[in-house]
């Protein structure tokens, strides 16, 4: 079973997110540009107050928010990040899962809500690092970067 930071990194890497603005959630600029800070600061340590891990962005704008949860907190995660209000996608990795999630769905009401609508907010799955690359491919960064996934989406 893959763990979940190995199924974040396998992510970034396969899916061509660490080559573009893929950012730390953090409350504090060290490593940031001035410029980068002004812009991002506020979504940086939003996303860390609800336990995200990274942001990436397009443009300035928060686009995906990716995190790690136990197997069974993943409606809890989703419900935490979800009250960020702006960002679209929610990559959530745990043990031997990585879920992609729509954010532009509301919340679950209760657990029983969340396992009957889950198929309106779960978009794709991936359970192996080899998995990624394969099942995950319509979220590479240049589907994000230029509207692409999101004109499939309509």
């Amino acid at each position: 079973m893959e763990a979940p930071q190995q199924l974040l990194d396998a992510a970034y890497e396969h899916l061509g997110y660490a080559e573009g603005d893929l950012l730390d959630a953090t409350d504090s600029p060290s490593g940031l540009t001035p410029e980068d800070w002004v812009n991002k600061g506020k979504w940086l340590a939003l996303a860390k107050d609800v336990g995200a891990e990274k942001v990436f962005f397009v443009d300035n704008n928060p686009v995906i928010v990716f995190a790690t949860t136990d197997s069974n907190k993943q409606q809890e995660k989703f419900q935490q990040i979800w009250n960020m209000a702006r960002p679209p996608l929610l990559f959530i990795a745990s043990p031997g899962e990585l879920a992609v999630y729509n954010l532009n769905r509301g919340p679950a009401r209760d657990p029983k809500d969340w396992k009957d609508t889950l198929g309106k907010r779960q978009l794709k799955t991936a359970q192996t690092i080899a998995e990624v690359s394969e099942k995950l491919q319509q979220f590479r960064r240049e589907q994000i970067e230029t509207g692409r996934l999101f004109e499939d989406e309509r």
